[in-house]
C-alpha cells in the first residue's frame, strides 16, 4: 500500500542552482550530491590530447624557466613560445593553478611540448 507516488524527486532538479562553479562545498542537497559534476566548466579550453595531432612530450618547469627559454631549449628558437603558450594555455596544473598568463610559469609544473622537446 506505500507507493511514495510523491517522492519521485521531479522538484529536486536545482531549478535554479545552476553550479556555476561553486562545487557545492557541503550544501549536498539532501542526497543529490551531484557526484558525476565535479568538472565545474574547465574543460581545458578545448585542446584535448586527441587534437593534438603532432607527437607531444612533457617538460617540467625549471627554476628560471620562462616560455621562449623553454622554446630555445626544446626547439633551439625562442620565438616558438606561443606553440607551447597554446597547447598548455588555462590548464589546471598539478598545484591548482591555471595557466592563464604566459609570462608566469611556476617551478614543478608540467608542459606539454607540441612535436616534442629535442633540446640541441
Amino acid at each position: 500500500g506505500t507507493t511514495d507516488s510523491g517522492t519521485t524527486d521531479s522538484g529536486t532538479t536545482d531549478s535554479g542552482t545552476t553550479d556555476s562553479g561553486t562545487t557545492d562545498s557541503g550544501t549536498t542537497d539532501s542526497g543529490t550530491t551531484d557526484s558525476g559534476t565535479t568538472d565545474s566548466g574547465t574543460t581545458d579550453s578545448g585542446t584535448t590530447d586527441d587534437e593534438l595531432a603532432e607527437p607531444a612530450s612533457d617538460y617540467v618547469v625549471q627554476a628560471g624557466d620562462y616560455l621562449s627559454r623553454i622554446a630555445a631549449h626544446c626547439y633551439g628558437d625562442g620565438s616558438r613560445w606561443r606553440e607551447i603558450w597554446e597547447a598548455n594555455r588555462d590548464r589546471v596544473m598539478e598545484d591548482g593553478r591555471t595557466f592563464s598568463n604566459p609570462n608566469l610559469v611556476y617551478v614543478g609544473w608540467t608542459l606539454r611540448i607540441p612535436g616534442g622537446c629535442t633540446p640541441g
